[in-house]
């Protein structure tokens, strides 16, 4: 089990090329990570929990608490929140939804930017990837997301830690990351998680 602290947004179309500009000058160190495709379970009118198969796990996240609206920029407002998450490994015959229950299923196509600020001695050093397992910092993600044809982009912070500890990470490396280069608008009306995001698409 993990927890996490995070922020997202979403928005419809391609990534614009003003974001990617952004993004690439404000995280020159971020890794493209493959592309993948993670099967979420459809579950009707559900923003606080998520269910999904992914590169042969079963993984559930649930959201524990909603931790308000918070402005991290003039032009970003965005909802924090706390959530939990439980991974179990599959056989590899049920790594992928069976195809007679496939309409129960969704698959979701990603591409992601990613890059991590770990706390070292004090000072907050970037590093393209993901976290460690014992790493202290967060994680801040680009991605392009499609069901079907229908293509949308996402960026969030994620924070692993108890919701004071990964607040404070949060909070503390969204300063710097925005400080560093002028972000785009990020609104709240677009500030939500993967599970409120899917019943909106679907």
């Amino acid at each position: 089990m993990q927890s996490t602290v995070e922020v997202r947004w979403f928005f419809p179309g391609e990534v614009p090329l003003s974001v990617r500009a952004w993004f690439k000058a404000a995280a020159p160190t971020a890794v493209n990570e493959p592309l993948r495709v993670d099967y979420y379970l459809k579950l009707a009118d559900q923003n606080a929990l998520g269910v999904k198969v992914r590169a042969g796990r079963l993984e559930a996240k649930k959201r524990k608490l909603s931790m308000g609206s918070r402005l991290f920029h003039t032009k970003v407002v965005g909802q924090l929140e706390s959530w939990v998450k439980w991974g179990h490994i599959l056989e590899e015959i049920n790594s992928k939804p069976a195809n007679q229950f496939r309409e129960m299923w969704i698959a979701v196509a990603k591409e992601r930017q990613m890059v991590s600020f770990i706390m070292s001695k004090g000072t907050w050093r970037a590093r393209g990837g993901k976290l460690g397992l014992v790493d202290q910092g967060c994680e801040i993600e680009l991605s392009k997301v499609q069901i079907d044809s229908r293509i949308w982009w996402t960026f969030a912070f994620e924070a692993p830690g108890t919701p004071d500890q990964g607040k404070s990470f949060l909070i503390d490396v969204s300063e710097l990351f925005f400080a560093s280069h002028d972000p785009p608008p990020l609104p709240l009306d677009k500030s939500y998680g993967y599970p409120h995001w899917i019943n909106q698409v679907i």
